[in-house]
């Protein structure tokens, strides 16, 4: 469309081979800030406003990229200018018709239902949150015994449903039957926690044991994904102290305006196997402030100055330092204080496990929770264990580019 728009009257077979390789380069690009948006979920972004905030952010990056892409030519093949103007106000447009048409679609087809099995308290607490993450599924509770009377009466049962069984469970022989007909039929089973892990992308934290720490939170010595996590670590660490260095000066400014004290917080963290090291960060509480106590949102010790660092994410720029030594990663669990580390494992059962891999200055707990205190932390170590059971390079770039996408909204923990 763009093009038909430049060229009214017909283009050159080498005008078209150029822009189809430099806006496809692009297109490539795009897709994954589009998708680091969460514009490629289709459970994301309930709220309409929040669609229009995605669709400007994930434009706005690609165009920046795109331009930037476009002026690194040795010899300025395209001059974008308008044109690339043009090409991103109608992808905005398409994809705004394109989301629309989907959410329309997904809002008036019929949605799947799911019946809990026995699983009364699990229904109880988690309904609500299941709608919300599932495009407003349909939830319900039932005993086996209920389920035998449904079925009875609903022959649409056995190919739209979905069972969710308890993780751990001792059914008779005939409800096993039953369980057999419904699948023979075209109905899906799945484990409570399973399907709790795949709704939330976290882990049912309350049927895990120590068999499941065994399986799961394995540590990272051989294999190419310690080396390539690695290289991501020294690579974003580098990007990260140039930054850090030219924005020093201003920052340390404006620290010295506000409230007047050291420049830099350094604490003591824990990093793999429960190893001290010592944090670095800008100071963003007033001088004098105990620092060995949990952090709240809108916490009154933190300085005007400090919680404009603490939003845009800058106060943690010099932890660049403790990434290119090692003792923290750039994705990772959230390093956790000493003190606090001792009573937290005491209240809330293999919170240690979370060690087996270093910390990070970004990861996917901190996209999720701000944790301000223990009920909070259990949550967040549910995250901390889905990320150790399922941590590959992808799922490391998903984590970057969602991180790019709060920290552009000025949102997240």
């Amino acid at each position: 469309m763009t093009l038909l728009w430049r060229y009214p009257f017909g283009i050159s077979e080498a005008q078209m081979n150029s822009h189809i390789f430099l806006f496809g380069t692009i297109g490539l690009v795009w897709i994954l800030f589009y998708y680091s948006f969460g514009l490629l979920n289709l459970k994301s972004y309930k709220h309409f406003i929040d669609l229009i905030y995605a669709l400007i952010g994930a434009n706005f990056l690609a165009l920046v990229t795109a331009t930037v892409f476009f002026y690194i030519q040795p010899t300025l093949i395209i001059t974008p200018r308008r044109f690339l103007l043009v090409d991103i106000f109608l992808i905005f447009v398409l994809s705004f018709l394109w989301q629309s048409f989907i959410r329309w679609i997904s809002i008036n087809t019929h949605k799947q239902t799911v019946y809990l099995i026995d699983l009364k308290n699990e229904y109880t607490e988690y309904k609500k949150e299941f709608e919300d993450s599932t495009n407003g599924m349909s939830i319900h509770s039932i005993s086996h015994t209920e389920l035998l009377d449904l079925t009875e009466k609903t022959h649409r049962l056995h190919q739209t449903s979905l069972f969710i069984v308890p993780s751990k469970s001792n059914y008779s022989t005939e409800t096993l039957q039953l369980f057999a007909h419904l699948h023979s039929h075209g109905a899906t089973f799945i484990r409570f926690d399973d399907f709790y892990e795949q709704t939330f992308r976290r882990v049912f934290t309350t049927s895990i044991n120590d068999w499941w720490l065994l399986e799961h939170t394995h540590r990272d010595h051989f294999g190419i994904y310690p080396v390539l996590k690695r290289l991501l670590d020294i690579i974003f660490a580098v990007i990260i102290a140039i930054v850090f260095l030219l924005s020093f000066p201003f920052i340390v400014l404006l620290i010295k305006i506000f409230d007047p004290g050291t420049i830099f917080f350094a604490q003591t963290r824990l990093s793999i196997n429960g190893i001290p090291f010592t944090i670095f960060k800008y100071r963003t509480m007033k001088t004098g402030t105990q620092n060995n106590t949990w952090t709240k949102n809108n916490d009154p010790r933190v300085t005007r100055i400090g919680k404009f660092l603490r939003t845009t994410r800058l106060d943690e720029l010099p932890q660049c330092i403790n990434i290119l030594r090692g003792d923290m990663s750039l994705i990772g669990p959230r390093p956790e204080q000493a003190g606090i580390v001792k009573l937290l494992k005491e209240e809330i059962p293999y919170f240690e496990s979370r060690h087996a891999i270093r910390p990070g200055l970004t990861g996917w707990a901190q996209l999720h929770i701000y944790a301000g205190n223990t009920e909070e932390t259990k949550q967040k170590l549910q995250y901390d264990l889905y990320y150790l059971k399922h941590r590959s390079i992808l799922f490391d770039l998903e984590i970057i580019l969602k991180t790019i996408s709060h920290l552009f909204f000025l949102k997240g923990t």
